[in-house]
C-alpha cells in the first residue's frame, strides 16, 4: 500500500487535497444520488479497451467511499489481467477465482486493505471459462450475500471490446460507470461497448472521460 501511495496511484491518500481528488469526491457523489429511486450499491467500473485508467480511478473511488465511513469492497473482477492487488500492495490469493470454482468461501478470500472501512477480494488465481463463471448462479449468490456485509461494492471488470466477461457481470450490478480515455478511444468504439452494455440492459449510470 504504501508503494502505491508514493508512486501516486492512490491519489486520494497522496494528496488528498489536490484538484485531481476532488473530481473522486464528485465522482462518489453522483453515484451516490445518481438515481433518487434506487440505490447503488453494487457498481461495475469498465472501459472499452485496456490501459484507459478503470483500475486507477476504482481504486481512488474505493478510498474515497471508505474515507466517508461506507463499509467498501474493492472486486478485482478482471480476471485476465488483474491490477487491484498491485495498486493496494496485497496478495492476488485466494481471490475471485477461488471463489467461482468452490475452493474457498467469499469470506475467506477478502482482505483489509491499509484504509479502515476498505476490503479487497483480489482476482485469484487464474481459471477456465472465466466469462462463463462470472456470469453464473454462484457470482450472483455471492454478490448478494455481499450486499448485506457492505455500503458499497465496487467491481473492476475486464474491457468490453475485449471479452464477454465485463458484459455478462454487468447485468448483476445496480450501475455501471464507463471509463474512456481521452484521445485512445474512437468514438465509435465507445459506442459499441455501450451497445453491448444496452443488450444486458445494464444500467450506465456515468461516463468519466479520463486525461481530457
Amino acid at each position: 500500500m504504501l508503494d502505491a501511495i508514493r508512486k501516486h496511484k492512490l491519489a486520494a491518500l497522496a494528496n488528498p487535497d489536490s484538484s485531481r481528488v476532488e473530481m473522486f469526491r464528485m465522482l462518489r457523489t453522483h453515484i451516490q444520488f445518481a438515481d433518487a429511486n434506487q440505490d447503488h450499491q453494487i457498481v461495475a467500473v469498465t472501459s472499452a479497451k485496456p490501459k484507459e485508467g478503470k483500475s486507477t480511478l476504482l481504486g481512488n473511488l474505493a478510498v474515497m467511499f471508505a474515507l466517508s465511513g461506507k463499509r467498501t469492497l474493492a472486486i478485482d473482477a478482471n480476471l485476465r489481467r488483474p491490477a487491484l492487488h498491485r495498486l493496494f500492495s496485497l496478495a492476488n490469493h485466494p481471490g475471485l477465482g477461488e471463489v467461482l470454482t468452490g475452493q474457498c468461501a467469499v469470506e475467506q478470500a477478502i482482505q483489509p486493505t491499509m484504509v479502515a472501512h476498505l476490503h479487497l477480494l483480489a482476482a485469484g488465481s487464474p481459471i477456465s471459462s472465466p466469462a462463463e463463471r462470472l456470469g453464473s448462479e454462484r457470482m450472483l449468490e455471492a454478490l448478494e450475500g455481499l450486499r448485506s456485509r457492505y455500503d458499497c461494492v465496487l467491481i473492476d471488470t475486464s474491457c468490453m471490446l475485449e471479452v464477454t466477461d465485463s458484459q455478462l457481470l454487468s447485468a448483476f450490478c445496480d450501475g455501471v460507470v464507463m471509463v474512456v480515455r481521452s484521445g485512445k478511444v474512437r468514438k465509435r468504439e465507445a459506442l459499441q461497448a455501450m451497445d453491448k452494455l444496452d443488450r444486458v440492459r445494464a444500467k450506465v449510470i456515468g461516463v468519466v472521460l479520463n486525461r481530457a
